[in-house]
């Protein structure tokens, strides 16, 4: 990830590391907010930073307060809504679902986004 950060501040461009819910595939060592900030500052490449997906963030613990704290490190913004009950087809248009979108944006700029 280091080398591949370096390559992209060279190239001028950017790469976001996004997080994952992992419901019932294990395919990401990434599932929160905390655990995506952990790696980044391993990493320590201005090239890479985070991308906020509100569909597998949404109803963390404390999501308001980590979303401001990453919102400096925020990259881009995945956006949809999210269908309840859960379905196979779950995802739904921004606004038209259970999620605080406003309130996740407000954070997002609070901590420094401005994407």
């Amino acid at each position: 990830m280091r080398e591949a950060g370096r390559l992209a501040t060279e190239l001028g461009t950017r790469l976001a590391l996004e997080t994952s819910r992992n419901f019932e595939f294990n395919f990401s060592f990434v599932r929160t907010i905390p655990e995506t900030m952990d790696v980044l500052d391993e990493v320590s490449e201005p090239g890479i930073g985070f991308c906020y997906d509100f569909y597998h963030l949404w109803d963390q613990e404390n999501l308001l307060e980590y979303t401001e704290r990453a919102g400096a490190r925020t990259f881009g913004v995945q956006h949809n809504d999210w269908r309840m009950p859960r379905s196979s087809a779950d995802r739904l248009l921004s606004g038209e679902g259970a999620m605080d979108i406003p309130a996740m944006l407000h954070a997002l700029e609070r901590g420094g986004f401005n994407g």
